[in-house]
């Protein structure tokens, strides 16, 4: 009996366990980023987009492929005889007559109008390949920018705390000393604006889970937590703006989608302006009518439409004339495609100017990392200094007010800046197109 007991709770323990570790799971940013990226349901869209995007080849190939039509029938006729001079009809006697008609057409030849077409669907492909890329930049950002949320908080979170055990030991210190009233209550007073403080991170801390959770879309989770317990600065180096203008030339979704454009509406044109040649190719025909109410005529001179087989094939030509509809198309398409280029060309001229002002906000982000380092160390020295001596009854309560008031600004600074640096290499990645960060 004991030894079920013990067995039963091993098992209830393991399951206990187990669910605990599903509540969250810690992601470092990379694996965070992966994750999303093969879980993501906008991104999954895109999949049956792209694909749907290829049936259209399919589809214009079959437009090329021979081209059928029949038609077959029954109906009632009375009973007719006689010959190509004579008859006579007698509607005493009535049955039935089949009737059909196939027709069809093969295209040989149609001035590589399906090539024109097949190349645009092709490009067309590539536009949705890039409007993928920029929703996984997006993605991206998105992750980055919980992910390094949550750590600023959780930094934050340790530094109230810290600051609240240092007050309980300067309070602790005031009440032995027998220290002035007023001086426990300005120490009060702080801790109670730092629980306040605690409300606000802690919102701030879940709102970035939230997101985060929501953007890796893990479904066996309830939530995502990064892998690193505080917010940490990481040296990148900066390269001159030329190499990322040359770099973002080759990948840019922006480029690649419009570049796409461009090459697909230059296919379409030409294949609506083809559309009004004509298209030659093998054409066939297959009549026939067959009743037994009437005695079919032996003579080839003859023509008999109520028992009658004729077949005929040949080459030639079939030509649609749309008045002009082909030739605006293609230069509407042509107008497009000016527009597109026009476009392509302003974003050559003006890309060095974009990418230089995401450098230089990165450049300006390490910069301030730099000097708010300083303050946060000398904030910090002070604060030490001026809460041991309030302990010891050396100062009063006001100068720990003054220079915690003073650490916790410059505290905030310097990780603000952390945060502000890597959000800046996060938005020079998703506006280049490529990640350097």
């Amino acid at each position: 009996m004991l030894k079920n007991i013990i067995f039963l709770s091993m098992i209830f323990l393991s399951t206990a366990l187990q669910a605990e570790a599903l509540k969250s799971t810690r992601l470092s940013l990379q694996e965070a980023i992966s994750s999303a990226l093969a879980s993501n349901l906008e991104l999954k869209a895109f999949k049956h987009i792209i694909n749907e995007q290829y049936l259209d080849v399919k589809i214009i190939k079959a437009h090329f492929k021979p081209q059928f039509e029949s038609t077959f029938g029954v109906g009632p006729i009375s009973k007719i005889s006689g010959d190509a001079l004579e008859s006579t009809q007698d509607f005493n006697q009535w049955g039935t007559i089949f009737l059909g008609s196939i027709k069809f057409m093969w295209p040989m030849y149609a001035w590589r109008r399906k090539k024109n077409l097949i190349q645009a669907v092709i490009q067309g492909v590539d536009v949705k390949k890039a409007d993928k890329r920029a929703k996984e930049l997006e993605i991206i950002y998105k992750i980055k920018e919980a992910y390094y949320g949550a750590l600023y908080a959780l930094t934050m979170l340790d530094f109230v705390e810290g600051v609240e055990e240092d007050l309980q030991m300067v309070v602790d210190e005031l009440k032995k000393n027998k220290s002035p009233k007023e001086d426990i209550y300005r120490m009060e007073i702080m801790r109670a604006m730092l629980e306040g403080e605690k409300v606000k991170i802690n919102k701030g801390y879940d709102l970035a889970i939230t997101g985060l959770t929501t953007y890796v879309g893990l479904s066996d989770v309830t939530n995502v937590v990064p892998s690193q317990k505080w917010l940490t600065y990481v040296h990148k180096k900066l390269e001159p703006v030329d190499h990322y203008w040359k770099l973002t030339q080759r990948v840019h979704v922006d480029l690649k989608r419009v570049n796409a454009g461009i090459r697909a509406k230059q296919y379409l044109a030409q294949a609506e302006k083809k559309g009004q040649y004509p298209v030659i190719g093998i054409f066939g025909s297959y009549d026939f009518t067959s009743s037994r109410m009437s005695q079919k005529q032996t003579s080839k001179f003859a023509y008999d439409p109520y028992n009658n087989n004729e077949f005929a094939i040949g080459v030639g030509i079939k030509w649609d004339f749309d008045w002009g509809i082909s030739k605006a198309k293609a230069e509407k398409l042509h107008a497009k495609r000016l527009e597109l280029e026009t476009m392509r060309n302003y974003a050559l001229k003006s890309g060095p100017a974009l990418v230089k002002k995401f450098w230089l906000d990165v450049d300006e982000a390490s910069k301030k990392v730099k000097h708010t380092k300083k303050a946060f160390k000398y904030g910090k020295k002070w604060f030490r200094r001026i809460a041991s001596n309030v302990g010891l009854g050396l100062l009063n309560a006001r100068d720990l007010v003054d220079a915690y008031e003073a650490r916790a600004l410059t505290l905030k600074n310097y990780y603000e800046s952390i945060y502000n640096y890597h959000m800046a290499w996060a938005r020079f990645s998703k506006n280049l197109g490529v990640e350097v960060d």
